[in-house]
């Protein structure tokens, strides 16, 4: 390696003479044998693949695949120019492996953001080019360049978090987001000019991608799939484009779909299609789209990829445009490919490869095939591995090979026939991915899959009949609620033991896939909607979970609720995926996961977690407590307990229900317009009250003095004696600060999203208390409504329901109510920071860099909390030295009955820096980089806290889940 290359390199802490195991860097020619984490193997012959010399990595541990980060290039000794920085752009971008280029050049290193496409028109392809414009300029420059562009900010986590990049990586960019918007534009254009039918015309289009994709592959030696002269035996035609433009398509397509190349029937035309084209003589709109036309100035489709580069599981999401009939209202919401990727590193880890010989996978309802491409593409990686292990280097993969482990390992149905379709298209490419161009022309032959493996079928059509068990079922169900529901299942052979809750499609998928699972160690992994799977707590929810818990094992829960508005472009949906063998435990916990990083929707290439998204549910809660994955979703944590310690109270239902019964109250919601039905004189042209101008402050009068009812039919016009007398109104919101409630006496109407408690004419005091109650109580309400609505943070922001106010603890003596410190603590941050995270993600105060107050606030918890067990007379643990870092805080506390005198020292340090990378990569410690902090004791009774500066990490109730750990340590070591 040149000494130039190694200079740049060490000046973004990547320490060329360091071994794989020292820090996450590999150079493309490393040994096999040396490589540990079996993805990093693949990544690299990626890169290779791609022309870079080196790949740093993000190391995850518990079985999470590295994620690579940077790709390095060396122009040190040749020449870089703009066609090659333009190449590097466009085939790195296409590919989708990694966010970030470095490119050392012999006086400059250029930082090419790969998450945008390369534009001509642009003379800095990005904000980062040529961030260093010398290698030996000044040393402030340098350390500007570290600050900014460090690999370690990448090995952390925290290069996303810095202000000049958050702007700088937009979805919009990403490959697979702009393939698509670029495809509708150039699609919608194509079929309003090309003159064929719609069916025609996007089979048409089918079948050009495949073409196009196979003529642009390229070999590491440069051979083509295509033949130089092939394409000369058409009219003279010297590619695909000429050939149409020759009118030579049907030929063309003839040959391909013969005995004599690939068969399988993959680029079949029936007698009528090319009917149809015969009698159209100008296919130029096809030209046109194939060749990418230049469209407002700016480069478009095909002259903006590499598709010799583009994943195949990206061009299954391109499949998934040509899907006909598919609308939001029959459930169908497709898996964007970083999630459909996430899952299966999830059901099918890379350290599992000695399961190649036993992995018959399904998915369910296919569409396109996004996750039975990528179960494929892991099982052909485990078939390397497996025969690297064994040592069997010379043994290379065959297209033999390669259709008999899709043939025996792939099933998918839908009852889609064009999705089944799609599938068997996605497939064939995964299998030419693995095969140089030559090997693809001469030897290869194409699979018809459709009479065995990938089944235009009802799913419970195909449950019924089959009798084939699975290792893997994978997949995103139908979101769907069918009325008929019930028809349905009384055509299968296995009945739900259970009422499938909301008549919801996908459960009942659930429910039959789980019959379908081959023994207690295979698994399922489905996309369900989260609000009934988890948050629901009606009776028919309740029931179905509790049978699903009792008689499997759930393994995790991964939700995504906080991602709701950004996972799945053009649909707001709560979803978590459920992830089960069929092997029944009473032992081991379920972990629910919350996924709370957004920035996979901000041009993230990946989901982040950190050790507080962990919440382990024993079997017990599992069964019994409905409200624990609300109270995780907001925290978790003691957050459970303090849920589960206002349980057995009186609740205001409880006593409102005794009061209405004896005592001549009334509690109702507003009336309802819904479906006009009702005449309700009572309502009609009589006062009203808006909901809008009803606020924390109260009801403004002035704005709704004038304002009456209109409408003249009602569903549900409600009782007249709720909208007069003396009466509480609590509006259905959490409000920003307080639950918006009021006491009133004239006569006003409402709607049902305001509730009205009326007491009898003898009782006014007791409405009074309970308005006063409500008042004084208003944080713990608050938090109760937030970690048991099932509504509230999933439907909507801020509304909740009649039943979440009923709920609310109301016990006969008010000290009941009364909270301690530590759950104070628990309550505010709820309060103050969990409802603001989820509520407005990236935006959140909560990723702010922790003050020096906020961190004396954190220590006072922290040594109240440990001192309450370990303090003996003047000996006590405090608040010891903090050390700020470029990225990190590492806190101290320092058992001693001596005062201590902390500050907080910033150091610049590389070395220190290092240090702290070293000890978050000790194996010993692995999984605390992705949980991103570090608890480690000393032997002159010193216990630190190594995290991150942001405010989420340093909060006074995360000081509280840190002791509890440091209490279960300590427990363990025998103090």
């Amino acid at each position: 390696m040149e000494n130039l290359l190694k200079e740049g390199l060490k000046l973004v802490d990547i320490s060329p003479e360091l071994s794989i195991d020292k820090q996450p860097f590999i150079w493309v020619g490393e040994n096999y044998d040396n490589i540990s984490r079996k993805e990093e193997y693949f990544a690299v012959q990626k890169a290779k693949a791609l022309g870079a010399v080196g790949v740093y990595f993000r190391r995850f541990p518990n079985n999470r695949s590295s994620v690579p980060q940077i790709y390095i290039y060396d122009y040190t000794q040749k020449k870089f120019d703009d066609v090659a920085r333009e190449q590097i752009n466009k085939t790195v971008w296409s590919s989708n492996t990694v966010p970030l280029c470095y490119i050392f050049t012999q006086t400059d290193i250029k930082i090419i953001n790969t998450t945008k496409p390369f534009d001509k028109k642009v003379e800095n392809v990005t904000p980062f080019d040529n961030v260093l414009s010398n290698l030996s300029q000044a040393a402030e420059a340098k350390q500007q360049l570290k600050e900014r562009y460090s690999a370690k900010l990448l090995a952390y986590g925290t290069f996303w978090d810095l202000p000049s990049h958050k702007t700088s990586f937009n979805a919009q960019d990403i490959v697979s987001e702009k393939l698509i918007i670029q495809l509708r534009k150039s699609r919608e254009k194509f079929l309003h000019e090309i003159g064929l039918s719609k069916e025609l015309a996007n089979h048409l289009l089918i079948l050009s991608i495949l073409v196009k994709y196979l003529e642009e592959r390229t070999g590491l030696d440069g051979a083509k799939v295509f033949p130089e002269s092939f394409f000369h035996q058409y009219d003279g035609a010297t590619n695909f484009c000429e050939t149409v433009e020759n009118g030579k398509i049907i030929a063309l397509f003839d040959y391909l779909n013969s005995e004599d190349k690939f068969n399988g029937k993959i680029f079949e035309l029936s007698q009528e299609e090319k009917n149809e084209l015969n009698s159209q003589n100008n296919l130029s709109a096809l030209v046109n789209f194939l060749k990418g036309d230049n469209e407002d100035g700016q480069y478009v489709l095909w002259r903006l990829y590499s598709f010799n580069h583009l994943p195949v599981e990206l061009i299954s999401r391109i499949y998934e445009e040509f899907i006909p009939n598919q609308k939001k209202s029959d459930g169908v919401v497709y898996t964007p490919a970083h999630l459909a990727a996430f899952l299966t590193d999830v059901a099918m880890p890379v350290s599992d490869y000695a399961k190649v010989n036993r992995c018959a996978v399904l998915d369910p309802a296919c569409g396109s095939g996004v996750f039975l491409v990528l179960a494929f593409k892991r099982i052909i990686e485990w078939w390397i591995i497996n025969n690297m292990e064994n040592d069997n280097t010379d043994s290379e993969i065959t297209p033999i090979i390669l259709k008999e482990l899709l043939k025996q390992n792939i099933f998918g149905t839908d009852i889609n026939k064009t999705a089944t379709q799609l599938t068997n298209f996605s497939l064939m490419l995964a299998v030419c991915d693995h095969l140089s161009p030559t090997v693809i022309w001469n030897e290869l032959k194409f699979e018809d899959l459709s009479q065995n493996n990938v089944l235009h079928q009802d799913f419970f059509t195909f449950v019924n009949n089959t009798n084939k068990k699975f290792d893997v079922i994978i997949g995103n169900p139908p979101f769907v609620r069918k009325k008929d529901l019930n028809t349905l299942i009384k055509t299968l052979n296995n009945k739900p033991k259970e009422n499938i809750p909301q008549k919801q499609l996908a459960f009942l998928f659930l429910d039959q896939a789980i019959n379908l699972l081959k023994d207690t160690d295979s698994g399922l992994c489905l996309l369900l909607p989260v609000v009934t799977l988890v948050y629901s707590d009606e009776k028919n929810e309740l029931a179905f979970r509790k049978h699903l818990f009792a008689n499997n094992h759930v393994m995790q829960i991964i939700d995504f609720t906080p991602l709701k508005e950004s996972l799945f472009k053009n649909a707001n949906v709560a979803v978590a995926a459920i992830c089960l063998t069929k092997q029944i435990t009473a032992t081991i916990p379920t972990l629910h996961i919350v996924v709370r990083s957004y920035q996979i929707s901000e041009g993230r290439i990946y989901f982040e977690l950190d050790t507080y998204d962990f919440h382990p549910v024993d079997k017990e809660t599992l069964l019994n407590n409905p409200y624990v994955w609300k109270a995780n979703l907001m925290g978790g944590g003691r957050l459970p307990m303090i849920i589960e310690h206002f349980s057995p109270k009186r609740t205001l239902g409880a006593y409102l229900e005794e009061k209405e019964k004896y005592h001549g109250w009334y509690f109702r919601e507003g009336y309802f317009i819904g479906n006009k039905k009702q005449v309700a004189e009572h309502i009609t042209n009589k006062p009203t009250i808006l909901a809008k101008y009803f606020t924390e402050e109260g009801i403004d009068f002035a704005k709704i003095q004038n304002i009456v009812e209109t409408e003249t039919l009602f569903e549900a016009p409600r009782i007249p004696e709720i909208f007069d007398g003396t009466r509480l109104l609590i509006k259905e919101n959490l409000g920003k600060n307080t639950i918006p409630i009021a006491l009133i006496s004239e006569y006003r109407t409402f709607k049902n999203d305001i509730i009205a408690i009326r007491p009898s004419i003898t009782e006014l005091a007791d409405i009074h208390y309970l308005h006063d109650t409500i008042k004084k109580n208003n944080d713990i309400y608050r938090l109760l409504i937030a970690c048991k609505s099932s509504k509230l943070f999933i439907h909507k922001a801020t509304v909740c329901l009649k039943k979440d106010i009923e709920y609310l603890p109301y016990p006969e003596n008010a000290e009941e109510l009364e909270l301690s410190n530590s759950e104070t603590i628990i309550q505010n941050d709820v309060l103050n920071y969990m409802i603001d995270w989820i509520n407005r993600g990236l935006n959140s105060i909560i990723h702010k860099k922790t003050t020096p107050e906020e961190l004396q606030a954190f220590g006072e918890v922290f040594c109240i909390a440990l001192n309450s067990v370990y303090q003996e007379g003047d000996k006590c643990f405090r608040q010891g030295a903090i050390l700020r870092t470029t990225n990190f805080i590492l806190n101290s506390f320092v058992y001693t009955n001596e005062e201590q005198h902390w500050d907080i020292t910033d150091v610049k340090d590389d070395k220190l820096e290092a240090t702290l990378q070293q000890l978050l990569q000790n194996d010993n410690i692995a999984n605390l980089l992705i949980n991103r902090r570090l608890i480690f004791y000393s032997n002159d009774n010193t216990i630190y806290l190594l995290k991150p500066q942001a405010i989420r990490f340093w909060l006074k109730s995360i000081a509280l889940r840190d002791v509890d750990e440091v209490f279960a340590d300590l427990i363990e070591k025998g103090y």
